[in-house]
């Protein structure tokens, strides 16, 4: 998909779902990171981690499993 505003073309990354399959291509399926081409200097430019959103961050979106928490007790 191309993206007007930051002037590159973005796809996802790909990683191989086995470890047999790592050349096979049809073993692979998106990571959920994403890379990009943009164009500069009349060349594409490959940018292995694309920033998609303004406020990017890496950290779990729950950092402690529900499971895993405690729940305080009603007294």
């Amino acid at each position: 998909n191309f993206d007007e505003e930051k002037n590159a073309i973005l796809f996802d990354h790909l990683v191989s779902t086995t470890q047999k399959g790592q050349d096979l291509n049809f073993t692979k399926a998106p990571d959920g990171t994403y890379e990009s081409l943009v164009w500069r200097d009349n060349k594409w430019h490959w940018v292995k981690m694309a920033k998609i959103a303004e406020q990017e961050s890496n950290a779990p979106i729950r950092p402690v499993p529900l499971k895993l928490q405690k729940i305080p007790k009603d007294e």
